[in-house]
């Protein structure tokens, strides 16, 4: 079962990937928005999982993420695909955020969780 996680999913061409995964069958979309609730209105796909109050210019950014992951992602083999649409420079450089991931990825392997994962792009 995929399993994809969208940062930046709710306008755009993020949200055109986030509802084009999610019709795949067997295939889970995380999906990242800056507001407390998930987006409403009938554009997105409601089997999207949305990781709420993730605002990317925000400096705690990277830490909420890895935060709300870790409560969302229970149980979760590791995601497939990570896609970051991001049209602004980050007030936390993108290799902090890929290396905060990849420590709880190993977390959550050393406890028996997460099997298979690896770091896109990351060799390995």
């Amino acid at each position: 079962m995929p399993n994809i996680l969208i940062i930046g999913a709710t306008r755009g061409l993020g949200a055109s990937l986030a509802n084009l995964y999610s019709t795949q069958q067997d295939t889970t979309v995380y999906g990242t928005t800056r507001k407390a609730e998930a987006p409403s209105g009938g554009k997105l796909n409601e089997k999207i999982i949305w990781v709420k109050g993730i605002d990317v210019s925000e400096k705690e950014a990277s830490g909420k993420l890895v935060a709300e992951l870790e409560t969302l992602v229970k149980g979760v083999k590791g995601f497939d695909v990570v896609v970051s649409l991001l049209l602004f420079q980050l007030s936390t450089p993108w290799t902090e955020l890929t290396r905060q991931l990849a420590d709880h990825h190993s977390r959550i392997l050393r406890n028996g969780g997460l099997e298979g994962w690896t770091e896109v792009g990351g060799g390995g």
